[in-house]
């Protein structure tokens, strides 16, 4: 919260050090996304060959739509998408 805090204010012109807030806001979204990334992947091998064919072509079609979303959107998406692998798991 406090990073949105200071995004704002540094997108305001509040704050003396706005391309230092939004950056390190940003390596932490790519961070959580190369963390989330691994998980999927992690995930993804965990469900059988049969599975994993099954999903094949719909996983594509999801990276390819993934790939145009935001950062933030990356992340929901990301998120949703290792709760909709580890259902198969069960």
């Amino acid at each position: 919260m406090k990073k949105l805090i200071f995004l704002f204010l540094a997108i305001a012109g509040l704050s003396s050090t706005p391309k230092l807030i939004a950056g390190t806001l940003y390596a932490d979204q790519l961070a959580f996304i190369e963390e989330e990334e691994a998980e999927l992947n992690k995930v993804w091998n965990e469900l059988s060959a049969n599975q994993r064919n099954a999903l094949r072509g719909e996983e594509k079609r999801w990276i390819a739509w993934k790939d145009t979303l935001d950062l933030g959107g990356k992340m929901e998406a990301l998120r949703e998408r290792i709760t909709y692998l580890k259902s198969f798991l069960k």
